[in-house]
């Protein structure tokens, strides 16, 4: 099985990060807009609309408020088997890493 890891850092404080990622409704205006064009919640979880116009109905697997670590799947469109996760850190040198 593929595994994929990417870290990027930001100038932004680890809470102003956690509270965007955390706001898993607003994926298309807080975090990737444009990306995502549309995100719709639902019982357990989150209907994405990609700007390329897939679908995917992403469950969220967690929200951990002490790691600050959003975990989810992804079900639907070319998709057979999808698990991701980001977890926001704050950086010693001020700024913030999300991996």
């Amino acid at each position: 099985m593929a595994s994929i890891r990417k870290e990027t850092t930001t100038n932004a404080s680890p809470a102003d990060v956690w509270a965007a990622l955390r706001d898993i409704g607003a994926l298309h205006s807080r975090l990737v807009p444009g990306f995502v064009v549309d995100t719709r919640l639902e019982p357990g979880g989150r209907i994405v609309t990609f700007g390329n116009g897939m679908v995917v109905r992403e469950p969220i697997v967690d929200i951990n408020e002490d790691t600050r670590r959003l975990v989810w799947s992804a079900i639907g469109g070319p998709l057979t088997h999808y698990n991701a996760s980001a977890q926001v850190f704050g950086n010693p040198g001020g700024g913030t890493s999300v991996v």
